[in-house]
């Protein structure tokens, strides 16, 4: 099914219950997609929840959640995006609903972002670095051709 997104890269920001991830077809969807078009499947979160996800031509919005640790209710108060996010809201990428349903996944992807981006700048200072130690081997072997000529 190619419309599942590829999650293998974000291995680490998910629980190990999530791959193989597997999907199904949603025919008795009520999508208001034009095709009427819909792939559930279930990712494990960090915090060891279930969440059972659907994707449609509209984004990701969560199915269902559950708990693999018995939880007092009580005591469990999520965050407004936690609730949000599991309350069904639309999201247009996948890496929104995760970050919304898990603190986990969302220190995970900024600490990805974050090491690829110090990778980048890097990268692209070695390459300035290079590039203006070049720029002076030049002129030196400028000035030396200049000096065999007088």
């Amino acid at each position: 099914m190619e419309m599942i997104p590829d999650l293998t890269h974000y291995a680490a920001g998910l629980g190990p219950a999530t791959f193989p991830l597997r999907a199904r077809t949603d025919e008795t969807s009520n999508s208001t997609d034009d095709d009427g078009l819909s792939v559930i499947f279930t990712v494990a979160t960090l915090e060891s929840i279930v969440v059972d996800i659907v994707l449609t031509g509209q984004g990701f919005r969560v199915l269902q959640t559950t708990t693999a640790v018995a939880e007092d209710s009580a005591a469990q108060i999520l965050p407004e995006r936690q609730q949000e996010a599991r309350s069904g809201k639309l999201y247009e990428t996948i890496e929104a609903l995760l970050m919304a349903l898990s603190p986990g996944f969302e220190q995970f992807f900024g600490d990805e972002l974050s090491r690829k981006l110090g990778a980048l700048s890097s990268d692209r200072f070695y390459r300035e670095e290079c590039d203006s130690g070049s720029d002076d081997d030049d002129r030196d072997q400028d000035n030396h051709e200049m000096d065999n000529q007088t």
